[in-house]
């Protein structure tokens, strides 16, 4: 658990120093999981990155194609059985419209792989799906709060998360 928390910690720093670079923006941040399927219910952290490079449109509107990164640092037990999120990853475009005050609403088409193992009973197995999903949030001086949902394969996935975005 102490290896995955600081290689994610890593992992969330090299995405934050590559938004430095002209153009490129980045978020870090934590999520809280809730994985819903046929009336199992697990609720897991995460850490996460995006870091992807900003196109500025007129009146405010920017689009942001990025590439994420999440690692489980809390688990869940259900019964006798620990749920563990793995490494998840995908890509994402974010469109944003800034408003007054040093705020902006954003929404995020994503497409990701969630990895997860559940171990216990002296068994163990590993389940990865991928499919769509969609998050709306804002920003106040770079501090967000989103909301996102998953169809398809990850239909009952779903995610709240507190983040912190930088970058050009």
């Amino acid at each position: 658990m102490i290896k995955r928390f600081a290689f994610a910690l890593l992992a969330s720093s090299v995405i934050g120093v590559s938004a430095l670079a002209n153009g490129f923006d980045a978020e870090v941040g934590y999520s809280y999981v809730n994985l819903d399927d046929d009336g199992i219910d697990v609720d897991l952290g995460a850490l996460y990155g995006f870091a992807g490079y900003r196109w500025d449109f007129d009146n405010g509107l920017s689009g942001t194609a990025e590439g994420f990164l999440a690692f489980g640092v809390s688990d869940d037990n259900v019964g006798p059985v620990s749920v563990d999120l793995e490494p998840t990853f995908g890509a994402a475009y974010r469109l944003s419209r800034d408003l007054d005050n040093d705020f902006s609403i954003y929404g995020r088409a994503i497409f990701a792989r969630f990895d997860a193992e559940a171990s216990g009973v002296g068994l163990s197995d590993t389940a990865d799906e991928t499919g769509f999903g969609v998050a709306v949030g804002g920003a106040f001086k770079g501090f967000t709060l989103s909301y996102s949902h998953y169809f398809g394969d990850l239909d009952g996935v779903s995610a709240i998360s507190l983040g912190y975005q930088f970058g050009n």
